[in-house]
């Protein structure tokens, strides 16, 4: 039983935590990571970013197509499709968090990240909680955007340096997610749509 104004009230449910990776949050926030990269650091940087993101888009829509089109998919260990939101919300997520942390406090850093941690694990665990993925189109998804982000900020983010303050970033960041949290992206039902339209033997009237 759940009372009003009990603490139970204030933990959000694993659909709201979902929320934080839907397309339509991730596609404003990594626009504002391209567009922060180009002005602070130089084109070059937004461009390796936004050219890494369209590597996880296309890993990730490549898979779901084979599997609605052609049933391609692991089912000993019920790999079907792949979470775009663990592995997408993982690169967006964990690139903000090293950015803005590269300029604050030691101490705020650690408390970003640990942040940052959370809220991707979070993300993670409320799709199998909502029944929409499985364990392992969850870790592989989390193998994806781990492998990205690390390529990012092993062998480009450090040599960036930026001339704006990080309140431009973190901001604006901030802003986006209050904006465009809560809106629903059917990405999943497009490419479902493309799969089956590139099955063999189906027509569309």
């Amino acid at each position: 039983m759940t009372f009003p104004g009990s603490w139970s009230d204030f933990i959000p449910s694993w659909w709201q935590i979902t929320l934080m990776g839907e397309p339509t949050l991730m596609i404003p926030l990594s626009l504002m990571i391209i567009f922060w990269l180009r002005s602070a650091c130089g084109p070059k940087f937004s461009l390796w970013w936004g050219s890494l993101l369209l590597i996880i888009v296309a890993i990730l829509a490549s898979q779901k197509i084979l599997y609605y089109a052609f049933g391609l998919s692991l089912e000993r260990i019920e790999l079907y499709s792949v979470s775009g939101y663990a592995a997408i919300s993982l690169y967006v997520y964990g690139s903000l968090g090293v950015i803005i942390g590269r300029y604050i406090h030691p101490f705020l850093r650690v408390l970003l990240w640990l942040g940052t941690l959370a809220l991707i694990g979070g993300i993670a665990i409320s799709r199998l909680n909502i029944d929409a993925h499985r364990p392992a189109e969850i870790i592989l998804g989390l193998i994806i955007g781990s492998v990205v982000l690390v390529v990012f900020l092993r062998f480009i983010w450090p040599k960036a340096s930026s001339w704006l303050p990080i309140w431009t970033l973190a901001l604006p960041s901030l802003l986006i997610i209050l904006v465009f949290y809560g809106h629903v992206f059917e990405f999943e039902r497009i490419m479902r749509f493309i799969g089956r339209w590139l099955r063999p033997g189906v027509t569309f009237i």
